[in-house]
């Protein structure tokens, strides 16, 4: 990924962060999170806790998202610019809240960008899926179903993406958009799109998600992929573009289950003035599969249900039993399964494979 340049500004934050600059190299820890100098917590492996660090002092931490929004080119003040949103060199996203809107302190959350990106093999390790489900959506892929990623903040969301765009054949031509570089692309043949957090010239062009979508239109791509619909017009273009013969792209989106997912795409789509019955039509008509992940405690990120949109309706293929602590798959929806009765049809290898 392209990471921003390393300068002395980037030097200058590197010494502001010495204090915690040991929970970057643990093995496990995705996220830091701390609440004023004195109170640190991580969460490692899918679980919070405190540790036993500090920073000298408020002022230090203070400073420290001060010199990350310059690094960036930010402005950060108490009075009128207290938050930062941000990322490091390494690709960790940044949020900073200064102590004039937070009164015990800077606050300051630190998600860890991966030093390795995880693979099938970890997650199968880790029990976050089944074997099944990873050749279901490998078939899937390959067969250019659209699919929508959905969770909470943290839940796994982006890295489930970017195991499922290693199923995307090394010929295709891939282009990605997103506001915060996350998406790992193995292709040669890919163009990546950033839209910018702000802008340095009041005169200059307003890039937004929702442009750059509409920009992938033009790039002759096989596979549009989208890190987050957040806003209406976000959602509008991503639904524009799956709607106009571009199969096979995917999103992710900030929902509490798969139809919830469903439900909040079309609220952002009503959003910008299309009739709800035609937005819920035309939703239903082109997200094809739905992976809803999420936080289990200590086993970490798992996908929580694996689902196929069936004539406008929501059928679950496998969901992760809590109780038992495993996958289960739902016989009868997935025998009903349109992905699966396609790839048996064309006589595809694991349409036909034997599954359990």
């Amino acid at each position: 990924m392209n990471a921003p340049p390393v300068t002395s500004h980037w030097a200058l934050v590197e010494e502001y962060l010495k204090p915690i600059r040991p929970l970057f190299e643990r093995e496990g820890v995705t996220e830091i999170m701390i609440n004023g100098p004195h109170q640190i917590f991580i969460e490692e492996r899918g679980e919070k806790r405190q540790v036993e660090m500090a920073f000298p002092s408020e002022k230090h931490l203070e400073t420290t998202i001060m010199q990350i929004a310059n690094a960036t080119g930010q402005s950060c003040d108490a009075q009128n610019n207290p938050i930062v949103d941000a990322r490091l060199p390494d690709g960790s996203r940044v949020c900073g809240v200064l102590s004039s809107i937070a009164p015990q302190g800077s606050s300051l959350t630190i998600r860890l960008f991966p030093n390795r990106a995880l693979t099938t093999v970890d997650l199968l390790q880790l029990g976050s899926v089944t074997q099944d489900m990873l050749d279901f959506l490998n078939l899937a892929v390959q067969l250019k179903r659209n699919l929508l990623l959905s969770g909470s903040t943290g839940s796994g969301k982006t890295t489930f993406l970017n195991i499922l765009t290693g199923f995307i054949a090394a010929d295709e031509r891939i282009v990605t958009v997103e506001d915060t570089e996350e998406i790992r692309i193995t292709g040669t043949n890919h163009v990546s799109l950033i839209a910018p957090h702000t802008r340095r010239d009041r005169h200059a062009q307003a890039v937004s998600l929702g442009l750059l979508i509409k920009t992938t239109l033009r790039m002759n791509p096989d596979r549009i992929i989208v890190g987050e619909i957040r806003d209406a017009e976000a959602a509008a273009a991503f639904l524009q573009a799956i709607n106009t013969g571009h199969n096979g792209c995917a999103s992710t989106i900030h929902a509490n289950h798969p139809e919830d997912a469903m439900i909040r795409l079309q609220t952002l789509l009503s959003a910008v003035g299309m009739p709800l019955a035609f937005v819920e039509k035309q939703v239903r008509a082109n997200i094809h599969l739905l992976v809803h992940v999420g936080k289990v405690p200590s086993k970490g990120r798992v996908v929580l249900a694996l689902a196929e949109v069936v004539n406008e309706t929501v059928h679950v293929l496998w969901r992760y039993d809590h109780g038992r602590q495993q996958h289960v798959r739902e016989p009868a929806s997935f025998e009903a399964s349109p992905t699966l009765q396609w790839a048996r049809a064309v006589a595809h290898p694991l349409g036909a494979r034997a599954w359990l």
